[in-house]
């Protein structure tokens, strides 16, 4: 048995990320315990200190495969789009014809022909949970789309676990969307809110498609404390899909500074991102420098179980951070969504959705955002010894879910690799 893993955060730097495919790649040991897992990553010792028995596979292999104008344009030059055309319904030419253009003109295929290998006998190819199948992300999803499709097209079981869809006002993505969904074996989306309507919007049939919640509330849900904390915990996403800017972050730290003294808790500082080019520590040490921030810690996989950790520290989450609410809601904890783009209403709302009442969701927009969002504090502060009940039962069914939908997928995988003509044991 061999899996291959597309997932959302190739440099593995999201720590939300991390926990969704960790436990993605927990629950294929789990179901296929021999199995051999490669998973798609730019930095093999990252994944090595996340999961060591999962196999990395090498992204720039996929890059060489999948990328417009590369080893398939002296084939292709005349035919606007062919490359693609022929990768996705030619597969096995597009690699012999890579190969001889790889050797033409002296460019390593290695990675190339690794996965391209991965590709032809992998017994499922699957894409991990995230919320990169919409107009923000576009390259990040054609390539994964592109890669499904191959698999559907070669006859190998193919699926999607925990994801988040949209927006897509991209005719090009919402094209690739509606040719590649109905091919797959299984999808599983992390919210109804947005996915639902948007897969009848574009005409994929939902006869596999299933909701279940994010993989990482499982993770989350296993090591949660036994009480409820007394930190107010704080997180934030500063970047272009966010649209949070300055002003936002002005209001925010005046309702900080207003409300936490009154309620008199520590402000725990809560990142989830560590990419470079959108740390969120960075930002929230700025807009809180005198709160707590977490520790360095030792291997990845410790990383990620220490910010869940820190997160069950609190009595209430405030987050423009979509897995630091994740992480807050799946331990029993109240969550204050910070939404500004439609991206991030989408995700919040959509987890308000699966969680009910304890997960309140405040548009960053306004004259009046600041009150809005102390009012919003001292409510939920209030609440949420009351809302950790159902909190907890609402963790525990979606983990419910998406057991259930993996071990769908386990009897479609084994349906795929019965010889024809085998008759399955009454």
């Amino acid at each position: 048995m061999r899996i291959l893993v597309d997932n959302s955060g190739y440099a593995l730097g999201n720590l939300g990320d991390l926990a969704m495919l960790r436990v993605a790649l927990d629950r294929f040991r789990a179901l296929w315990p021999q199995a051999r897992v490669q998973v798609l990553t730019e930095c093999p010792d990252r994944l090595a200190q996340l999961c060591p028995w999962a196999e990395p596979l090498p992204w720039r292999g996929r890059q060489l495969w999948f990328q417009d104008g590369g080893l398939l344009r002296p084939f292709c030059r005349l035919a606007p789009g062919m490359e693609r055309r022929l990768r996705l319904r030619a597969p096995a030419v597009a690699a012999a014809l890579a190969r001889t253009q790889a050797r033409m003109r002296h460019v390593d295929w290695e990675a190339g022909a690794v996965f391209e290998e991965a590709v032809r006998r992998a017994d499922l190819i699957v894409a991990t949970g995230g919320g990169y199948v919409n107009d923000h992300f576009r390259s990040h999803a054609m390539q994964m789309l592109d890669t499904l499709q191959v698999a559907s097209r070669v006859g190998r079981c193919a699926a999607m676990l925990g994801h988040g869809l949209g927006p897509i006002s991209d005719l090009g993505l919402r094209a690739n969307v509606a040719a590649t969904f109905p091919g797959l074996d299984l999808i599983t989306l992390r919210e109804k809110w947005t996915g639902m309507p948007l897969l009848q919007e574009i005409g994929v049939p939902t006869d596999r498609v299933r909701v279940t919640g994010d993989d990482a509330i499982e993770l989350a849900y296993r090591i949660r404390p036994c009480r409820l904390g007394r930190c107010l915990g704080v997180s934030i996403r500063v970047a272009g899909y966010s649209g949070v800017d300055g002003n936002r972050l002005s209001a925010l730290r005046s309702a900080l500074h207003r409300a936490a003294p009154r309620l008199g808790a520590p402000v725990v500082l809560l990142p989830i991102s560590y990419h470079a080019d959108e740390s969120d520590r960075e930002v929230l040490c700025r807009l809180l420098p005198d709160a707590e921030a977490p520790p360095a810690t030792g291997t990845l996989m410790e990383g990620v179980e220490q910010a869940v950790r820190n997160v069950g520290r609190c009595r209430l989450v405030v987050t423009g951070s979509y897995h630091a609410g994740c992480f807050a809601l799946a331990q029993g904890i109240p969550v204050i969504g910070l939404a500004r783009s439609a991206y991030y209403q989408a995700k919040f709302w959509g987890l308000a959705e699966q969680f009910g009442a304890g997960c309140s969701v405040v548009r960053l927009e306004g004259d009046d955002l600041e009150d809005r969002i102390v009012q919003a504090v001292a409510a939920a502060w209030r609440e949420a010894p009351d809302r950790g009940p159902e909190l907890l039962a609402a963790a525990q069914r979606q983990i419910e879910l998406g057991w259930t939908a993996y071990r769908e997928l386990q009897e479609r995988v084994a349906e795929r690799r019965r010889p024809a003509g085998t008759v399955q044991a009454a």
